[in-house]
């Protein structure tokens, strides 16, 4: 089970929750519910990277915005301009349910003297979408994950068929476990199923906007 917790926690910085409101955005830091927020940006490979902060000092970046170091991370600045400005999408906000207390998230965009950098994987992405939409096409995106359930000597944890119906109780309960973790988090699943591999599995996810995805 913990590898595809591992697996659903990555997916869930490529995914978020539209809130209305966040008491972690809110000037009065101490009444938010979580110890710490999340700041998610994307490098050009893809490779999603964090920025960790205690909620009572999360206001500030919240609303000013951040800086890392743009040197270290591929695709953004060099060495003798490292310092790379990120800004938080307020409406990207959400929660992590992978704890017992749920951590706060918010994806930002990189960039460069108040413009967007060109090599934000965001801003490339969200222009591709501006420029469907002004062909008249509207982006629309799908995702599979394919995972496998192991045991603790590395061999595959069943040998059930593709789509078959399985009779165990202990994987009744995984499958279980796994609805409840997607809508904790506000994931969009279509459905799940056995893959054809032995211990493989599939969660098809809804089509969104690619940049909500």
């Amino acid at each position: 089970m913990r590898y595809i917790i591992i697996s659903l926690t990555l997916l869930i910085g490529c995914m978020h929750d539209t809130l209305a409101s966040n008491r972690c955005l809110e000037p009065t830091p101490h009444r938010c519910t979580t110890d710490s927020v999340h700041f998610f940006f994307t490098d050009i490979t893809g490779t999603l990277r964090e920025i960790i902060i205690p909620s009572h000092y999360a206001y500030k970046p919240m609303t000013e915005g951040l800086v890392f170091d743009g040197s270290s991370v591929p695709g953004y600045r060099s060495v003798d301009e490292s310092d790379q400005p990120l800004i938080p999408e307020p409406a990207t906000s959400g929660y992590l349910r992978v704890h017992e207390e749920p951590q706060a998230y918010v994806f930002c965009d990189a960039t460069d003297s108040d413009e967007a950098f060109t090599t934000d994987s965001r801003t490339i992405l969200k222009n591709a979408v501006t420029r469907a939409q002004e062909n008249g096409f509207t982006m629309s995106v799908g995702a599979e994950i394919e995972f496998f359930l192991m045991n603790p000597d590395g061999s595959p944890a069943d040998t059930f068929g593709y789509c078959q119906a399985c009779n165990d109780a202990h994987f009744y309960d995984i499958m279980q476990d796994l609805v409840i973790f997607l809508k904790d988090n506000n994931i969009p699943a279509e459905k799940m199923h056995k893959e054809v591999g032995a211990g493989q599995y599939e969660i098809v996810l809804n089509h969104a906007d690619p940049v909500k995805m």
